[in-house]
């Protein structure tokens, strides 16, 4: 039983398994809103049309059948749900509802709608989508107050053109009919902002789309567009179009007026071409017949993803790994036999069954590690032993990732830093201040203990590591620190600390004595000799001045050119040392130097590091203070500087080629960037480094 009071203003009977409507129902002559929604009603008697103040009636997800013409009497009602249930027409009467803002018909079997509902002058959501519809009466275009018009998932072939008439429409969904075409008067719609035409049989569109200057959203995906109108280019609100799926053979150079189009899908189309659309983040080319990409693609300096997979590519330019914002390229399923070294500086790259036979000294082939997969390429023919190119999984000490990066790893196993080593333009030495030069492509990282050639016994030591470098070349070190997981690094070159200038040679260390982190106390400027990663993202050379650093130069070793040799009036160290502390607070590193004596390197035939021209970078204070960091527990590495010519001896690698000087720099549109530090602060710097002269003016002494 049923308890309904009569004075009731709303009854919500929804899901209570009626077959029937309660008679009591008729006598509430207040009753406003009623909900007989999920029940197992088969009609509706027209008697409910007595109730002279109802506004809102919800009948959905029954099994009616039909509707009686009484409804029409409802002059009050402004909300009308029929969803679900098993209509197949709907009495002209409905046209008399006058006020009615509000008609939801979707899921049901209409095969077409009474002509009358142009008279609901008041109407502004209309539904009727999941129905059998093959086509909306010329009488919509009447409904001046329509904002909302969804009619997708019926069998419409073609649409009046008095829709373009609707003066309010904002979003109209054709999506998953038969259109074949569209009326050109759908380009009135001045007011529309969502347009969802996918999944349709649509070959062509009516240039007039051009001037739907309020669009924002237009969804063409899954039809059979064999190319698209120039005019598209005119809907500069536009910040989302789909256009996978279709036959597209071509794409208008005025997209790239689209400015606020962040993201392009073009996947699964018949593309062999595309122009540099400048604006984009990110572009989806996935499954086209591309065999080139655009000359001017630099213009691309937007972009962070790009999908290039399943096309017929045989080669890709090497300012494509120059895009400064790149960070995940798909090139996976082409036809490439080689690739730029450029691409190493992509974090995640994706070059899995194409051609290749060989790779630059800036990729290794050890798949699915750090973002970088090579598998299904002819570069696997002959297996490599995998101590080549990655030392074993430790805790307890810096290991290779990639073959170009030093990872030092925390005790639960969660890497903590990756430090790269990056190649890039040596500048001009000639007193000026320039941007940061960009980065060309990763020096390889081998361990020592590797070397299948003949190294100096003194470098066999498990934290030895070298990389090759051509004399005169310049290199910085990008670091990359995990978010909320800080670690301090110490730099030194040469025994020579890069930050304070201070002799630091942590292989000379014994016992208990541990290379300690130096900072003034609180209430001073911050003078540290180490930096704090994050924030600090990368190291380019010496801190000389504040802003200004000097890059690091690959220099022989003799006549003290070398920063080592400067400071200390002789050169024997001539490595990289880097040693990492964790947090005192989540003792993250569980590894220290051995309490024994460390070899002192001999005199040997690497490379040492000289000062080179001024690039703008600061050195970041640590506000934590350095006794924030654990002193007794930290990641050493030692990293040896190997001629390149000799590369090949060493570890059966080719060498990298040599650097790109100024001209090919300028001739290739490599960047540079003015990366803003405004709201970091910098250290003040040593004032032995100050003075200490470049390569170039010690040359000229």
């Amino acid at each position: 039983m049923i308890s309904i009071d009569r004075n009731a203003i709303s009854i919500n009977l929804t899901g209570r398994g009626l077959t029937r409507v309660p008679r009591k129902l008729f006598r509430c002559r207040k009753l406003k809103s009623l909900s007989l929604s999920k029940n197992r009603l088969t009609e509706i008697p027209p008697k409910l049309a007595t109730l002279p103040n109802l506004e809102q009636l919800n009948l959905s997800h029954n099994q009616l059948t039909r509707i009686p013409s009484e409804l029409g009497r409802l002059h009050n009602l402004w909300k009308l749900s029929l969803n679900g249930n098993q209509l197949t027409s709907l009495p002209a009467e409905l046209g008399m509802l006058s006020n009615l803002t509000w008609l939801q018909l979707n899921r049901n079997q209409l095969t077409e709608l009474p002509r009358e509902l142009g008279a609901m002058s008041k109407l502004i959501r209309l539904y009727v989508r999941e129905n059998q519809l093959t086509s909306l009466p010329d009488t919509l275009g009447k409904l001046s107050c329509l904002t909302i018009l969804a009619a997708n998932r019926n069998q419409l072939v073609s649409v009046p053109p008095e829709l373009g008439d609707l003066v309010a429409l904002s979003q109209l969904d054709l999506s998953e009919n038969t259109l074949r075409s569209l009326p050109p008067e759908l380009g009135r719609l001045a007011t529309l902002t969502q347009l969802d035409l996918s999944k349709n049989t649509l070959r062509s569109l009516p240039p007039e789309l051009g001037r739907l200057a309020a669009l924002t959203q237009l969804d063409l995906s899954e039809n059979t567009l064999r190319s698209l109108p120039p005019e598209l280019g005119d809907l500069v609100a536009l910040s989302q179009l789909r256009l996978q799926g279709n036959h597209l053979t071509a794409i208008p150079r005025e997209l790239a007026k689209l400015s606020n189009l962040p993201d392009l899908d073009l996947s699964r189309n018949r593309l062999k071409e595309f122009p540099a659309l400048s604006n984009l983040e990110r572009l989806d080319l996935s499954r086209n017949q591309i065999t080139m990409l655009p000359h001017d693609l630099r213009r691309c300096s937007k972009l962070a993803v790009l999908n290039l997979s399943a096309n017929l590519l045989t080669s890709v330019p090497s300012q494509l790994g120059l895009l400064k914002n790149l960070r995940s390229l798909n090139l996976r399923g082409n036809r490439l036999t080689s690739v730029p070294m450029t691409l190493g500086m992509i974090p995640t790259l994706d070059l899995s069954d194409n051609q290749l036979t060989s790779l630059p000294p800036t990729l290794s082939p050890v798949f699915g590690i750090y973002g970088v997969h090579f598998n299904g390429n002819p570069v696997y023919d002959e297996p490599r032993p995998a101590q080549k190119f990655e030392t074993a999984m430790s805790t307890k000490r810096a290991i290779i990732r990639d073959g170009t990066a030093l990872v030092f790893h925390e005790v639960d196993g969660m890497p903590s830093l990756h430090i790269r080593f990056v190649r890039t333009l040596r500048v001009p030495d000639d007193g000026h201040r320039y941007p940061l030069p960009a980065g060309m492509g990763l020096l390889p990282v081998r361990a020592c203990t590797d070397a299948t050639g003949q190294v100096p016994a003194q470098w066999r030591q498990e934290y030895s590591f070298m990389i090759p470098l051509h004399p005169g070349e310049t290199f910085w070190l990008a670091l990359d620190g995990a978010p909320g997981r800080p670690c301090a690094l110490k730099v030194g070159t040469g025994g020579i600390n890069v930050i304070s200038g201070k002799s630091w040679d942590p292989t000379s260390l014994q016992g208990g004595h541990r290379p300690s982190l130096r900072q003034h106390p609180m209430g001073t400027r911050p003078m540290q000799d180490y930096v704090v990663c994050p924030p600090q993202r990368w190291l380019d050379g010496y801190s000389t001045e504040r802003g200004t650093i000097r890059q690091f130069v690959a220099v022989p070793r003799g006549k003290n050119p070398t920063v080592e040799g400067q400071l200390t009036g002789r050169e024997q160290c001539g490595e990289l040392a880097l040693a990492v502390y964790g947090s005192r607070r989540m003792e993250c590193f569980a590894m220290t130097l051995p309490h024994e004596p460390l070899p002192k390197p001999a005199r040997v035939s690497g490379l040492g590091v000289g000062a080179g021209g001024r690039v703008s970078q600061k050195i970041y204070p640590d506000r934590r203070g350095s006794d924030h960091w654990e002193p007794d527990a930290f990641v050493f590495a030692s990293v040896h500087f190997v001629p390149a010519a000799a590369w090949q001896g060493l570890t059966g690698d080719a060498p990298p080629a040599v650097p790109a000087n100024p001209r090919l720099f300028a001739a290739l549109g490599y960047p540079w960037f003015e990366y803003d530090e405004s709201d970091m602060d910098d250290i003040e710097p040593a004032a032995s480094l100050r003075s200490t002269k470049s390569v170039n003016e010690r040359e000229g002494s």
